[in-house]
């Protein structure tokens, strides 16, 4: 039989998720986009092509070329096909997976061989992003680094949300369950982390946009999409 007060308590739960208006879940959305896009960030990401902090907001232009570079198992590249396939369907990009190893790709994946990574000079990490910007707001490059567990297994956890990185989320959000938060523990893409990406991705927030000017437009589409259901 179940315990009363864990009924009381997922009564409680229920009658607080009830309460919780369509503005209010609106409101957590922009400001979860706000974080992920302008906020939060660190050394790691953001660098222009004239090695200065972009404050404005990044992404892929029309199209991307990407290529595993290292460690391209038969399983590695049909999961990162897995994840892009998601990605080109929200961002209305034309995403193209190259061949392995190709250097002139504009993204580039390692499954590394490493155990874990030193960034920002003195911190470790199982895996890491980074990327660039041009002038215009548009990401040029960028790089996503797995660390490895032993022979042929990887950290593939974090991959998701290494590549939201490297698609333009700088920074990181608690406030909904999302592959970017790195609390709760989401390693796919959560129906949040699918309206942020389709709001980074609209057409009426281009690249180089300025936080001030993006946050408005961001809001309208958010609440379209929350409309749509």
């Amino acid at each position: 039989m179940l315990d009363f007060k864990y009924i009381l308590i997922l009564f409680l739960a229920a009658i607080l998720a009830a309460c919780q208006s369509p503005n209010m879940v609106e409101d957590r959305l922009v400001a979860a986009f706000s974080e992920t896009m302008f906020g939060n960030r660190g050394p790691m990401y953001d660098r222009t092509a004239a090695g200065e902090k972009d404050l404005h907001l990044a992404k892929w232009h029309s199209s991307v070329k990407i290529s595993v570079v290292e460690g391209a198992t038969e399983e590695n590249i049909a999961l990162v096909q897995e994840t892009l396939n998601q990605f080109a369907a929200l961002t209305a990009l034309k995403i193209d997976l190259t061949e392995p190893k190709n250097e002139s790709a504009q993204l580039k994946i390692f499954f590394s061989s490493k155990k874990d990574f030193v960034i920002n000079d003195n911190e470790r990490a199982a895996c890491f992003a980074h990327s660039r910007i041009d002038r215009e707001g548009r990401l040029e490059m960028a790089e996503v680094h797995v660390s490895r567990i032993d022979d042929e297994k990887w950290q593939t956890d974090c991959l998701v949300h290494e590549l939201l990185h490297a698609f333009g989320w700088r920074g990181h959000t608690h406030r909904v369950r999302s592959a970017i938060s790195y609390m709760h523990g989401e390693s796919e893409l959560t129906r949040w982390d699918v309206y942020l990406m389709r709001t980074l991705y609209d057409p009426r927030l281009e690249s180089g946009i300025s936080k001030a000017d993006a946050m408005p437009k961001a809001r309208a589409v958010l609440h379209e999409l929350l409309n749509e259901g």
